[in-house]
């Protein structure tokens, strides 16, 4: 007998995804798993939709509960959970039949206590399922495909993603849900810093979809203070748990500052691109000119390309045409502001440069 999966589920006001997720995950080759769908508080059709779908789902079990953000909810259905197994699933994205039965291979190989959890990558989506970028995300190149503490610094990985042990959720607390909506990138590096890994599952690939309502979107400037916040946490050894003494001195206060850099442009693009000029330009002040002249105009370029899309959800095949006539008037005055801001730095004068000569056809974008 295989030991049981329990695919935790938030939803707020998710009554249309769910009608689409749950046969989704009635799909699925492995067995046994059990669905657990915690509504937050949701003020559409939910509630009644949950109780028709458990009519004919043993399996299927959900709580309600006040509005209280999507880390309480997992941590509610995580409480309720009765499997060995966490299945983190957000009722938005997507998965293949297989999703649960491929990640759960490196658990049933054999009892191996360093691994906590196991992950796959994954390819972002519109909601129709048109791919936004070719090249799947979370998709690290790390020793025996294992991720230890310090191999990767960012948001590790989406939750739709991850299978857990339940005993390694626990022991740190599950989500911090004060965190949110970055208690998912919180709540991996806390875990890791117990001393075990995350395995990748390369066979295995799920969709996390991207739309303009989701936090992520609504709240730039909001979700970008609270991923810094757990930055320098790690960097300073703030957190519970074993830190390596190297991230404690001034060299970990480079790097954070380096991270910081980086997420601040990211997310200022965004913004400017969505016609969020204050929040992009107040982002500005946290971009430091030493990190920005490490990147490459190529590397800038796949960054535009990548949050533009992101931040309008359209897809690939979209870009440059139908999508840069479309952002350029928001996101090159923006670029100019910033050069200025910086007191002029010629990577990103190149990289303006080059995004004014994207009308001559996508061989001016870096592939």
């Amino acid at each position: 007998m295989q030991p049981l999966v329990s695919i935790v589920i938030p939803a707020y006001n998710g009554a249309d995804n769910l009608l689409r997720a749950i046969p989704m995950l009635d799909a699925q080759t492995y067995a046994p798993c059990e669905i657990v769908v915690v509504d937050d508080g949701s003020t559409d059709r939910t509630p009644q939709v949950l109780s028709e779908l458990a009519r004919t789902r043993p399996h299927l079990r959900f709580v309600r509960q006040d509005n209280a953000g999507a880390g309480a909810a997992r941590n509610r259905g995580a409480a309720c959970a009765r499997g060995e197994f966490l299945a983190f699933f957000d009722c938005d994205d997507i998965w293949p039949e297989t999703a649960v039965a491929l990640r759960m291979q490196p658990f049933l190989a054999g009892d191996d206590p360093e691994i906590m959890g196991v992950y796959c990558p994954a390819d972002i989506v519109d909601e129709h399922g048109g791919l936004i970028h070719e090249t799947p995300f979370f998709d690290y190149s790390q020793p025996f495909d294992r991720t230890y503490f310090t191999a990767v610094m960012g948001s590790l990985f989406n939750p739709s993603c991850v299978i857990v042990r339940k005993a390694a959720f626990d022991l740190v607390g599950g989500f911090r849900q004060e965190m949110s909506p970055a208690e998912d990138f919180d709540l991996w590096q806390r875990m890791l810093r117990t001393g075990g890994c995350f395995v990748k599952v390369s066979g295995c690939r799920v969709g996390w979809v991207q739309h303009p309502s989701s936090t992520v979107h609504s709240r730039l400037a909001f979700h970008y203070g609270q991923c810094v916040a757990v930055q320098d946490q790690l960097y300073t050894g703030l957190l519970p748990g074993p830190c390596l003494p190297e991230y404690a001195g001034t060299m970990g206060h480079v790097l954070a500052r380096r991270d910081r850099t980086n997420r601040a442009l990211g997310t200022a693009i965004m913004a400017a691109v969505s016609g969020d000029a204050d929040t992009a330009d107040r982002l500005a002040g946290q971009i430091a000119l030493p990190f920005v002249r490490l990147m490459t105009v190529d590397w800038l370029m796949w960054t535009v390309r990548f949050c533009t899309l992101r931040a309008l959800c359209r897809t690939v095949s979209e870009w440059p045409h139908g999508v840069w006539p479309e952002a350029a008037p928001r996101l090159l005055p923006w670029l100019r502001r910033l050069d200025a801001r910086l007191g002029g730095c010629r990577n990103v004068q190149g990289l303006v440069a080059r995004l004014e000569a994207l009308s001559g056809g996508e061989d001016a974008v870096c592939g």
